[in-house]
């Protein structure tokens, strides 16, 4: 195989039959301009690296972006021991005992239903509050959990009230 620069069959064949210090060949300038090459191109990024820096710094934040994963909507209803309200969404997620949930959203401890009415509510364990108006309820710890007062409202309340 030939080289297209030089006529030899290898390139230590090309070497070794020029003498030292000879003029320079075909080879020798075409690595010579393509080191210059380099060498400005490198210059050039030298003037403008601060561009570099932040089209780089732009460029990751917009990977980062794009790779994190996004959170779920639920995970904006927070659970409330402490009287905390969640301002993403406007409501409630409520685990107390049911006079405290009851008090919690105004209704009379009147309309408190004793602990058998209650233990037909789903367990925890059964049902996982997704969306207002779902309740659960404990009977081993007597814990009530629910999402915003309408749950509560339309099963407890609004049955027992006289027109």
């Amino acid at each position: 195989m030939k080289y297209p620069f030089r006529d030899f069959p290898s390139p230590l064949g090309a070497r070794n039959s020029r003498p030292l210090g000879g003029p320079p060949d075909e080879l020798d300038r075409w690595l010579v301009r393509w080191r210059l090459g380099m060498f400005k191109s490198i210059y050039r990024l030298r003037q403008h690296r601060w561009r570099v820096v932040g089209v780089l710094l732009i460029l990751a934040l917009l990977v980062t972006v794009w790779l994190l994963p996004m959170p779920d909507e639920t995970g904006a209803v927070q659970t409330i021991h402490n009287r905390e309200t969640t301002l993403v969404t406007g409501l409630q997620k409520v685990c107390d005992h049911p006079q405290q949930v009851f008090q919690q959203f105004g209704y009379a401890q009147a309309k408190v239903p004793d602990r058998n009415t209650l233990s037909q509510l789903p367990t925890p364990a059964h049902l996982q509050l997704q969306k207002q108006g779902d309740m659960t309820y404990d009977p081993a710890t007597d814990i009530l959990c629910t999402i915003g007062g309408s749950g509560i409202y339309t099963r407890f309340v609004q049955h027992l009230q006289k027109w």
